[in-house]
């Protein structure tokens, strides 16, 4: 089986060690190309469309920048080979939701999506009732264990950084928006 990553190294959301760690293969997507050593095959984001009909899961952890919005529409999901499994959980953006509803509702694909244009999600939204689709609240990545300490870890050493005059960690590039 082969799982496709459309991510960023700034979203470390699902590593791609974790599908390695079960025997898939893994196809990556990134705006560099650059290679991971968890990723069998590495791409650039004009490859996208020709890897969609590959992948049986596709997680989708890009940043929302112009160039990801709608990253996901009718064209995405009719390249997509039938069955295959949709993972979004990073930002409302880069999907089309009602070509994502249509791509449900004929029972190509399924999906996994924690983060719509509107949140909360209103109970009046048709997604709540879309066939093949498994909502999930807007915290897939947030690891209790992990998470907060981490992120402190990083305020306290910028802290140290910023009052040391010292270029600060993770600083957010804004041609990029990550």
């Amino acid at each position: 089986m082969t799982v496709g990553s459309a991510r960023s190294t700034a979203s470390p959301a699902i590593s791609p060690a974790v599908p390695k760690f079960f025997g898939l293969d893994v196809i990556g997507v990134r705006r560099t190309g650059t290679p991971h050593a968890d990723v069998d095959e590495m791409h650039r984001p004009e490859d996208l469309h020709t890897l969609l009909p590959r992948a049986d899961f596709i997680v989708l952890t890009a940043p929302p920048n112009p160039a990801t919005e709608r990253l996901f529409g009718a064209q995405g999901f009719a390249l997509m080979k039938p069955g295959v499994g949709f993972v979004l959980y990073s930002r409302s953006k880069l999907v089309d939701y009602e070509a994502l509803c249509r791509a449900l509702e004929a029972g190509r694909i399924s999906a996994i999506v924690d983060v719509f244009d509107e949140e909360p999600l209103p109970a009046s939204s048709p997604l709540w009732q879309t066939p093949n689709l498994l909502i999930t609240p807007h915290a897939s990545s947030n690891d209790p264990a992990h998470h907060a300490p981490r992120s402190l870890d990083l305020l306290f050493e910028n802290l140290g950084r910023m009052f040391q005059g010292k270029e600060l960690n993770n600083i957010v590039d804004l041609e990029q928006l990550y």
